[in-house]
Order: structure tokens, then sequence, then C-alpha cells
């Protein structure tokens, strides 16, 4: 709405900066009714002081049409300061019982202290312009005493304010100390860690070097041995039964000696990245080995001979000792064990079956037994297969 009050306050210039600046004020308009309040009320309290009753009249009954107010009959909430105002014109213009029922309407409401103390004040001028004089005194002393309730109160809340604000200090520094202890734990923690993986890693290339050097010198003892075998079984009339059993029992122990030592010494270099795994798989699918029993898939009707299927053991226990101890272990047979071998040589299903001259399906089942055997798994064939590459 667009409002204005050029009709309202603009008779009578006194030359004043301040009476001046009002009645330009009262000439504007008001698109915002809350600017309208604030100004009007500020307009109103000027008129006031200079003695301008009617025109303080003028913007009392501007701002009450505004306001909405006009035809209330009782004090609205939240223009008590307004009533306040209103009832300091009626003293002014000798309406001294207007005044009082204001004075008595506000202080009736649940106001805070600060309306009352303008109400207590008011109501000492009305009855000091009376000229009543234990009532002046009445209130001027309770307009005293809200106003040093107000100050109590704006004391409290500035002292509760304060311990508020101390309160948060306290806590952003707690928050603070507290941030500093989790990193610093965490760097401790970090740096114990560190300190941990590097001891273990120092251990592990200790034990790596120390059994590499117990490989060497188990495979050197068993060259030993075979040479002395080779020496005996040359001189077979001075070769002697139990000799030759305790010579294979001991070359045995040691081929399962030295197994069990490659595979350690397997594990330690993997994780010491000493060798590349590629490398190792290169060198076994590539092995003469290999090539001796691709022989027998184009040639159908010839079978590897017994000292094939020993070389093909022997190169096993070398250069896969992971998984002739694990097999060795779970008691496979003669049969379950060449099967896996050859699976692990990468033979399929159907040229492992020529090779062995067996049926496909047995060879398939064979490998699906042993999956759930060994790792407690059910499965299929191929599942066994991707657990036997894993292994060297």
């Amino acid at each position: 709405m667009i409002l204005c009050l050029s009709l309202v306050c603009c008779t009578n210039s006194t030359g004043n900066e301040e009476q001046k600046q009002h009645d330009s004020m009262a000439k504007e308009s008001y698109p915002d009714s809350a600017k309208v309040s604030t100004q009007m009320l500020d307009s109103i309290k000027h008129f006031l002081k200079l003695g301008q009753y009617d025109k303080a009249k003028q913007c009392m009954d501007f701002y009450e049409l505004q306001s909405g107010i006009a035809s209330s009959e009782v004090v609205s909430p939240g223009y008590e300061s307004y009533y306040y105002i209103k009832g300091i014109y009626y003293i002014n213009v000798n309406k001294p019982d207007s005044a009082q029922i204001l004075f008595q309407k506000c202080n009736n409401n649940d106001v805070d202290p600060y309306i009352r103390m303008l109400v207590y004040g008011g109501l000492s001028l009305l009855y000091d312009k009376k000229g009543i004089a234990d009532s002046t005194a009445k209130y001027a002393l309770l307009s005293y005493e809200a106003n040093e309730s107000l100050s109590q109160k704006k004391t409290e809340e500035s002292e509760r304010k304060s311990a508020d604000i101390l309160t948060l200090q306290w806590w952003l520094i707690a928050a603070i100390i507290i941030i500093i202890l989790i990193a610093g734990s965490s760097i401790l923690i970090d740096r114990k860690s560190r300190k941990a993986n590097e001891r273990k890693l120092r251990n592990a290339t200790e034990r790596y070097e120390r059994e590499k050097a117990q490989l060497k010198n188990e495979m050197e003892d068993m060259n030993a041995l075979l040479e002395e075998k080779v020496v005996l079984l040359e001189s077979k009339d001075q070769l002697f039964e139990r000799q030759r059993m305790e010579l294979d029992e001991e070359i045995a122990q040691r081929e399962q000696s030295i197994s069990e030592l490659k595979s350690r010494v397997s594990q330690y270099e993997q994780q010491l990245n000493i060798k590349n795994t590629a490398m190792i798989e290169d060198e076994i699918q590539s092995s003469p080995i290999r090539s001796t029993f691709e022989y027998y898939i184009t040639h159908i009707t010839e079978h590897p001979t017994d000292k094939h299927w020993k070389e093909l053991i022997r190169f096993t226990k070398k250069h896969l000792p992971q998984m002739f101890i694990l097999l060795n272990k779970h008691n496979v047979t003669e049969r379950e064990l060449r099967i896996c071998i050859l699976a692990r040589l990468k033979f399929k299903p159907g040229e492992i079956a020529t090779i062995m001259d067996c049926r496909f399906p047995e060879v398939s089942l064979t490998r699906s037994r042993l999956l759930k055997r060994i790792y407690g798994v059910e499965g299929k064939a191929v599942d066994f297969d991707r657990q036997l590459m894993l292994l060297y």
C-alpha cells in the first residue's frame, strides 16, 4: 500500500533541522509496515517533545489505522510501547482518565520488565499531574524497582552468556586437545606399525637366507648319496638288500625335506619378490618332461613307461614342491597324483584321458572329488584346476 502523510504533518515549519527531518519523513510513502511503525513512533515522540500535540494526534491516528488496532478495545500484545506513548499524549492534553485506563490495561498484560517500568513511570507522571502525592511516590518507586529488576535481568543474561561463552571456549580447547592426542596417537601407531613391518621383513629375509643355505647343503648331501647309490648298484655283487633299503629310505626323507624346503623358499621368494611368477610358470610349461608327455597325445596307441612316470614325479618334487606336499599330505593314490600333475601342466581333460588310457568322466570325477577332499568345498573339476595353478 502506498501511504501519504503530506496532509498530516506539513504545516508551520520551525526551521529546526530535526523538525524538518520528521516533517519530511511524514510526507514519505511507506510500502513496508515495519518501517512505518518504527519511524512513526519516533515522529510521535518527537512531536510530543516539541509540544505539537495536533501533529502527534494525526500521526497516532495514522499509526492505528495502519496497524489495525484503531477499533480494538483491549491492549493488543506487542503494542505496549505505543500505548505508553499514547498515555503520555493523554496526560499532556489533559485527559488523565484516558491515560490511566491505557496504563492500567498495559499493566494488566503479561509484559516484560521494560514495559512495566514505562507504565509505572507513566502512572507516576499521571498522579503527579493530578496532585496525588502518595500515588505519585508509589508508582515512582515501582518504576524504580522495575528498572532495577530489568537491570538485574540484563546483568544475569550477560553473565549467563559470558558463562556460556566460557564453557564453549573450554569445550573448544578440550576438542582441540583431543584432536591433538588422536593425531599424536595415530602417528605413534603408524610408526610402530612401520617398525613392526620392517622387523617382519627383516626376519623373513633372514629365514629365507638361512633355509636357502640349508637347501643347498641338503642338495649337496643328496647328490653325494645318489653317487654312492650308483656306485653300489654298479657293484651288484656287493650290494646288500638292507643297505639298499636304508639308502632308499634316506633318499626319500631327503626328497621330502627338499620338497618342504623348496616350498618354503618359494613362499619367501614370492613374499620378497625375488622371482617372477610368470617366469616360473613359463619354465614349468616349457619343460622337457611336458614335451615328453605331449608325444602320447598324438600317438594314442603308445603309453608312458614307468620311467617316464617316475621322471614326472621327480619333476613335481623339484619344481612344484607345494603341490606335491599338499597332495602327499592328503594321501592321494598314484593314479590321482598323475591326473593332478598332468592337469597342473595344463593338459586338457581329454588329453589326460588319452595319456592315461582311461575314460574322460574318470578324469573329471577325480578332480571334483579331490576339490571336496582337499579344500572342503563343492565345485566343478575346473575349480580344482584353478586351485592347483596357485601352487608352486
